[in-house]
């Protein structure tokens, strides 16, 4: 898709000049390396002192490359992939080639996906625009001993910018082909001179499919979203800083279809060859071609997702210069999907899931003071999800034909089924970490 961008971000770049060295300056006066700051160890560092494989993405960067979803993020992150599959219900992130199926909602995400240092439940709850960020943190291995949440493959950590103490205003338009139009923007209001602010930002994202579905005559792989998210930070002498956060986000598209690239495999659940439904049917295999974005299936494709949540985040200084940090969130997640399980034109296979979740968590964190010699990170953690889904399969009528030449199942077969899933997870976690000198440390951790 072509992007065409105009806003307050490119006025204010045109009149940016970049220093010009001259003949009296030192040679690579100018060739230093950007300091990046990540909390990759729970605590703000240089990323050239952080002993862990870390990728570390700036708000600079989402601006320049023009990045605002996850699965962009990819392109930039090796051994970073993300695939939604057919749904974002089934969304599945992975790091080093190591993650979990998104549909199976009995397994939890060896990746663990962090926004604003809150762990959310499913990959699917992702959905959200990267806007208004601060700082995104790809975090390759286990990380249970730093973050509280079990996660056996890594981490993705997203920061948004907290409130500050000027006022600040933000708007982007994006404007491309497929009727693409997209809008974010910011606006951050300091209340008073103690440090009190809010920050508001959010976005709206639309854009026509990419693919034509010839046999129900419509556009799929569409774009329709949209979220809010607002801050509020309360500052005390004596209480602390406690930062509230509120977020929103809803999906209604028709996402995700795949394109087809052969008819070679097999045409249903029950492993069947397309010749034979073909020959069953009546009817030619759909011509193949992986470049014309032509799609040829039956049945309805939606995609409808919503995520929200209430977070607070309270941080006081104790004696010895000690941070404690209460972190508590609820979050809510929804999912309507449908699909064609055959990805063709024949009445073979329906899909369609719906998943309702609620989780609470509650993070209770000690964080030392950086030192020459030692320092330290230990907590406990809780974390609570109720989750209902409810799931349908559908072999259809021709299926039903095929299958024992129809002595069962004539007019085809639907499955239903509904389930409750529980998960309670609790731990005591921490990171110690002893520096011998300047090139050998010692590091323990224990979950």
């Amino acid at each position: 898709m072509q992007r065409f961008t105009a806003g307050a971000a490119i006025l204010l770049a045109l009149v940016h000049c970049p220093p010009v060295l001259g003949q009296d300056d030192p040679p690579g006066a100018l060739a230093q390396l950007e300091e990046v700051i990540v909390t990759a160890n729970r605590r703000e560092q240089n990323l050239q002192d952080v002993a862990i494989s870390v990728a570390a993405f700036t708000d600079e960067f989402f601006k320049n490359s023009g990045t605002h979803n996850l699965k962009q993020l990819e392109q930039y992150t090796p051994s970073l992939k993300i695939a939604p599959v057919q749904d974002s219900r089934s969304t599945s992130i992975r790091i080093r080639g190591i993650g979990s199926i998104g549909t199976n909602a009995g397994i939890d995400p060896s990746v663990g996906l962090f926004i604003d240092g809150v762990y959310q439940g499913r990959a699917a709850m992702s959905i959200a625009d990267i806007t208004d960020t601060e700082r995104l943190e790809v975090l390759r291995g286990p990380q249970g001993t730093l973050f509280g949440k079990k996660t056996a493959a890594g981490a993705l950590s997203i920061n948004s910018k907290a409130p500050a103490d000027e006022r600040e205003a933000e708007i982007e338009t994006v404007v491309g082909n497929y009727d693409a139009l997209e809008f974010r923007g910011m606006g951050n209001l300091p209340l008073g001179d103690a440090g009190n602010a809010v920050r508001v930002s959010g976005y709206k994202v639309e854009r026509d499919g990419f693919d034509d579905n010839k046999t129900l005559n419509t556009e799929v792989n569409d774009a329709d979203r949209w979220g809010a998210k607002a801050r509020g930070l309360l500052v005390s002498d004596n209480l602390g800083d406690l930062l509230v956060t509120v977020d929103y986000a809803e999906e209604n598209s028709e996402c995700c279809a795949p394109d087809v690239l052969d008819y070679d495999g097999a045409g249903s659940s029950l492993g069947l060859p397309f010749s034979l439904v073909s020959e069953v049917e009546g009817e030619p295999l759909p011509p193949v071609d992986p470049f014309d974005r032509d799609l040829y299936f039956n049945q309805p494709w939606t995609n409808e997702v919503k995520v929200g949540g209430v977070a607070a985040d309270w941080n006081i200084g104790l004696p010895g210069a000690i941070n404690l940090t209460w972190l508590n969130a609820w979050r809510k997640y929804e999912n309507d999907s449908r699909f064609d399980g055959d990805f063709s034109p024949f009445e073979g296979v329906s899909g369609a899931a719906k998943v309702d979740m609620d989780q609470y968590s509650s993070e209770l964190r000690f964080t030392s003071p950086a030192s020459e010699k030692w320092d330290y990170v230990a907590g406990l953690y809780f974390f609570y999800s109720d989750m209902d889904t409810e799931g349908e399969t559908g072999l259809l009528e021709l299926l039903g034909q095929i299958f024992l030449n129809g002595a069962i199942f004539p007019e085809g077969s639907i499955n239903f089924d509904t389930n409750n899933h529980e998960t309670t997870s609790y731990a005591a976690f921490g990171q110690f970490n002893y520096n011998f000198n300047e090139k050998w440390r010692l590091t323990l951790g224990a979950r």
